[in-house]
């Protein structure tokens, strides 16, 4: 390969991997800690004092909580381990019209019980923060808030990233062989970084390929379907995602027995 082609994929490396560094740096570690998201909320959520509600009364909680809140309907979920941070057995969460979907400032949290007498007992919860705040900066490489100007952002730092990748492994064939396994330990701590780095880099290329690529398709990903309903679908895209209309004259459908 001539000298002036390497010499170009070295400085577009060399720049995509210093203009992306520090982002990629903060939403690595952030994703490591995201792998931990679950005992990390419990870590930081104080217990609770009361009792939790027999898993064999979690039908008649559905219902009650149902006909007491249509709205838990939409989207609840019933814990079925007990563990000393869930403040009830039923929960869900409510949404302000118009706020992002990814934007988690925007949603109000309840739990819901059984009184002495077997009624719905509903109240507002405030579950930590730490998880979803450690998840979004992994998402948006370190900005605080997840929204669609700091998902392009990291779309745009994905490319970066995946660029850099190429471009090193275009710079790096040409020794490819002779320096793959050389890991050269002496004075010259420049050159035993980079073999460390090539080594590591190589080793790890399909996996980062993958995290680059799927994260730009992440952070477009409503233009993409836009697009593909526009190209593909005839504008029923949506459709698709739709539960079908009931049947006319179908029997209404008991949860008990379900």
């Amino acid at each position: 390969m001539r000298a002036d082609i390497l010499r170009t994929y070295k400085s577009v490396h060399t720049w995509t991997g210093i203009v992306s560094g520090m982002a990629l740096f903060i939403a690595f570690y952030a994703g490591a800690l995201t792998v931990f998201k679950e005992p990390l909320e419990r870590w930081a959520s104080p217990p609770q004092q009361q009792a939790a509600l027999p898993l064999e009364q979690a039908q008649a909680l559905i219902v009650r909580t149902l006909q007491a809140e249509p709205a838990a309907a939409r989207d609840f979920t019933l814990h079925l381990h007990d563990a000393e941070n869930l403040p009830g057995r039923l929960s869900w969460q409510v949404r302000a019209p118009g706020a992002d979907d990814h934007d988690a400032r925007h949603v109000r949290h309840f739990v819901a019980t059984l009184d002495a007498e077997g009624r719905a007992q509903v109240q507002p919860a405030a579950p930590t923060q730490l998880g979803d705040f450690i998840d979004v900066l992994h998402r948006v490489v370190g900005l605080p808030v997840d929204n669609d100007p700091n998902r392009w952002l990291m779309g745009v730092v994905s490319a970066l990233y995946a660029l850099a990748l190429v471009s090193g492994v275009v710079v790096l064939l040409p020794s490819l062989v002779k320096d793959f396994f050389a890991l050269r330990v002496g004075r010259n701590l420049k050159r035993l970084w980079l073999d460390a780095h090539n080594v590591v880099g190589i080793v790890s290329l399909p996996f980062h390929l993958v995290m680059a690529l799927t994260a730009v398709v992440f952070a477009f990903h409503d233009g993409i379907y836009a697009l593909q309903d526009r190209l593909l679908h005839e504008g029923r895209l949506a459709g698709a995602f739709q539960r079908p209309a009931a049947s006319a004259g179908a029997a209404p459908r008991d949860p008990a027995t379900m």
